[in-house]
Order: structure tokens, then C-alpha cells, then sequence
């Protein structure tokens, strides 16, 4: 995947996602009830994919295993959701924003032969590449699902559709 294909897709996932939050309350992002967390843990849970995929990235660059392919919805995600406890959903909203920035920059600032080169790591059947890790915007997707779904649910939009 090209380097302007990895922006425009994230691009469009966090496009889609404020799209899907747009109108709810500081109220709505803290009840209970939607997916199996707050809006507000599971947006801190993307979250926590920008910063874990840099992370992840940064060690295959260097040769190393990355560590959350098995990890990331284990310990790693509920201390990153537990430290994140305080903050309001805006603070998450503009971590994300900011989060999102990163993974950009980092995306325009290596090398298009890097995205795809072969660093002899694989994980379940996949090889592991930049671009690889790079690429979850279908993860970003899955939590606007549930938020569309959510809303229909709760009486939310009547009459419009998510994605």
C-alpha cells in the first residue's frame, strides 16, 4: 500500500468517526451502555492503537518483534484506558486529534520502499511490514459500526444510516 493510500484511508476513518460522535454529549461518551465500554474507553482504545502501532513500527524498523500484535487488547490497552481515566471525552477527542497528526507524519516521512519491505517477520500467517502495521483503519471502522448501531438503538438519527 502506497504511502498516500495509508494517509487517505486513516484520513477517512477519523473523517467518518467524528461524523459518528457528532452531536452526542460529554454525557452520551460516558454512559455505559454503548459497545462494552464508554464512548469514551472505546475512543481512548483507538487511541491507544495510534500510539501502540508507533510504537510497533518503530520496532520493526529496528530489527525487533512488535510488541502488540498479541498484547494489544490485553494489559498494555486497559492501563493506557485506565491512565486516561480523568480525562474528559474532549481531552481524548483532541489527544486523538493530535495522535492522528503523529501517525501522519510518520507515514509522509518514510521512505515508500520501506512501507513494503520484508523484515522476516510474520504473525499469523501474515508477513509484517510498515504498511501492515500502518493500515487499521478498518479497526477505527468496527468502533464507528457500533456507534451507528448505538445510536439507531438509542433513537439517535432517526431516519439516517452510519457507515
Amino acid at each position: 500500500m502506497s504511502k498516500e493510500e495509508l494517509i487517505k484511508n486513516l484520513k477517512e476513518s477519523r473523517k467518518e468517526l467524528m461524523e459518528a460522535i457528532s452531536g452526542l454529549t460529554e454525557a452520551d461518551m460516558e454512559r455505559k451502555d454503548i459497545l462494552d465500554w464508554t464512548l469514551k474507553e472505546a475512543l481512548t482504545r483507538l487511541l491507544a492503537w495510534d500510539y501502540f502501532t508507533l510504537e510497533d513500527v518503530n520496532a520493526l524498523q529496528k530489527g525487533k518483534n512488535p510488541k502488540h500484535l498479541d498484547e494489544i487488547s490485553n494489559h498494555d490497552e486497559e492501563k493506557f484506558v485506565t491512565d486516561r481515566k480523568d480525562k474528559t471525552p474532549s481531552q481524548i477527542l483532541d489527544e486523538i486529534d493530535k495522535s492522528t497528526e503523529n501517525v501522519i507524519q510518520f507515514i509522509e516521512s518514510i521512505d515508500e520502499l520501506e512501507l513494503n519491505k520484508d523484515r522476516g517477520v510474520s504473525w499469523k500467517g501474515d508477513n509484517i511490514t510498515l504498511d501492515w502495521l500502518l493500515d487499521y483503519s478498518d479497526h477505527d471502522r468496527d468502533i464507528i459500526k457500533e456507534i451507528w448501531e448505538w445510536r439507531m438503538k438509542k433513537g439517535y438519527d432517526e431516519g439516517k444510516k452510519g457507515s
